[in-house]
């Protein structure tokens, strides 16, 4: 069950991460000519590209070792959210320069969007409904009454 959830909400930007540290770390820039910061050695892009895609697995291994899921969608989205430059470099690599795979990029963000759309409609869901509380409070309340 537990690695069921890691592989459905973190597969998806994990594996645009490694692409994106994969091909961060054999060519630095995505255009010809750009000068937006000096890249470093090739052993510091492999190094960051690690880094930042490896605290995409921290969570899902700690959980699995604690055998628990208690918060484990906020975990992997921590993790997630430091794996993300990498994985926004894996997408752009994907669409290629000046957009001439478009469609991947679309593919891929949509099944991302996809995938959270049904993963937060399970979330919102799974809440025990309020309603049967709300109706029986009411009960004892008056409108305009104040508590002491």
């Amino acid at each position: 069950m537990l690695l069921k959830d890691c592989l459905l909400w973190g597969a998806l930007p994990f594996a645009l991460a490694v692409i994106g540290s994969v091909t961060y770390a054999m060519q630095p820039r995505t255009e010809p000519g750009e000068q937006i910061a000096p890249p470093g050695s090739r052993v510091h892009r492999i190094v960051l590209g690690v880094v930042l895609t490896g605290t995409a697995l921290l969570a899902p291994l700690d959980q699995i070792h604690l055998h628990t899921d208690v918060s484990f969608q906020k975990h992997i989205g921590f993790g997630l959210f430091f794996a993300a430059p990498m994985a926004g470099i894996g997408l752009a690599r994907i669409v290629g320069a000046h957009f001439h795979r478009a469609q991947f990029g679309v593919v891929v963000w949509g099944g991302c969007l996809l995938l959270g759309m049904v993963q937060a409609g399970h979330f919102y869901d799974s809440w025990p409904s309020a309603r049967p509380v709300v109706a029986e409070l009411s009960r004892y309340l008056a409108p305009g009454a104040h508590t002491t």
